[in-house]
């Protein structure tokens, strides 16, 4: 568990990274697409949970991991392009 929460701690941190060198629009494409590999992810690690209920709560993550992402599509498409 301690090596999630550094993972976790490390992309947070490589994120204000990408935001202070790169456009927002290619941060949020990048957070986008890992997101939804984490997605996938999780979804896949689900089915090798050992009970229903923690099946439930695995696919519970990676849906909202997916919608999150799914919320950054639409911030990518309401942002106006730079000329």
């Amino acid at each position: 568990m301690i090596a999630l929460g550094v993972a976790v701690i490390a992309w947070a941190a490589l994120i204000l990274v990408m935001m202070a060198r790169m456009p927002s629009r290619s941060v949020l494409r990048v957070v986008m697409v890992v997101n939804l590999l984490a997605a996938a992810v999780i979804a896949a690690v689900s089915g090798v949970a050992a009970t229903v209920l923690v099946v439930l709560a695995i696919l519970a993550i990676a849906v909202d991991v997916a919608l999150f992402a799914g919320s950054q599509f639409i911030a990518l498409r309401r942002l106006r392009p730079v000329a």
